[in-house]
């Protein structure tokens, strides 16, 4: 309504607003904050500068004190936001883990898949590697390249971790702080896991590919190479000479042994 004004606090996913006609609740949450008795999480009084400082350690649970008032026992408010903090850094770390394992899965793929018919250019852009890899149907058979069946093998993982995230994604909005804090915790563990599991494949895939690579370029190398060259020179040489001697009589006169009387 036009009496109503939004506050910059939030009740879950919902912003608080106050109303104009009712303002005693905010007039004595005022009066409460201005003589001390209710302060901001983030303030505490300080002995040593003697006024009001920031201290956001409570946050993180170093602090023994509660974050409302001087009260000496810990508030469930900031117990309950320490673990909501807690599970949301820990499912922010998993995507930004995830996230980076697939940008060097993206990059392995770009140096060395190719498609040679084309696939994806008359789309405007080339496939993706998660598109090319869905688009391999159940019933195809053979052996891959080395850098395929690298990233095949990954996908499959990241398909089961992603089987695992919604199965559980129900779990995080109980209001059971145990539960969501284990299933977060495992999350994490698996996306860690992942992470450092797709580094290690792809290195290994590469050095593989570039073991292979280079091992071509040594048989087509030999030593003896610039010894043969020396000699086709030496015989180029020699023809030409020879061609130039019969193709000029003069130089064949002055070749020709003279016979004695």
């Amino acid at each position: 309504t036009g009496d109503d004004i939004a506050l910059p606090y939030f009740t879950g996913s919902r912003q608080l607003q106050d109303t104009l006609r009712d303002p005693t609740a905010s007039i004595i949450a005022g009066v409460g904050a201005a003589l001390g008795g209710l302060m901001p999480p983030h303030l505490r009084y300080s002995q040593s500068h003697q006024k009001l400082t920031s201290n956001f350690l409570w946050s993180h649970g170093y602090n023994a004190f509660g974050p409302f008032s001087n009260s000496t026992g810990f508030s469930q408010i900031a117990i309950d936001s320490i673990l909501m903090n807690s599970v949301i850094s820990r499912l922010d770390a998993s995507v930004e883990r995830v996230s980076d394992a697939l940008l060097r899965m993206d990059d392995f793929a770009d140096k060395y898949l190719y498609d040679p018919l084309g696939v994806g250019i008359s789309e405007g852009k080339p496939l993706g590697l998660l598109e090319r890899l869905q688009k391999r149907g159940k019933g195809d058979s053979g052996p891959l390249l080395v850098s395929y069946q690298t990233l095949r093998d990954l996908h499959d993982d990241l398909l089961e971790l992603e089987k695992m995230m919604s199965r559980h994604v129900e779990t995080l909005y109980m209001q059971e702080p145990a539960k969501v804090h284990q299933l977060s915790d495992e999350i994490f563990k698996r996306a860690s896991a992942f992470h450092a599991h797709s580094i290690e494949v792809l290195a290994a895939a590469e050095e593989r590919v570039e073991c292979c690579s280079v091992q071509h370029a040594l048989v087509t190398r030999h030593s003896w190479s610039m010894w043969v060259r020396a000699v086709l020179v030496g015989l180029i040489a020699a023809c030409i000479v020879a061609l130039l001697a019969f193709l000029n009589p003069q130089a064949r006169k002055r070749l020709r042994p003279h016979r004695r009387d």
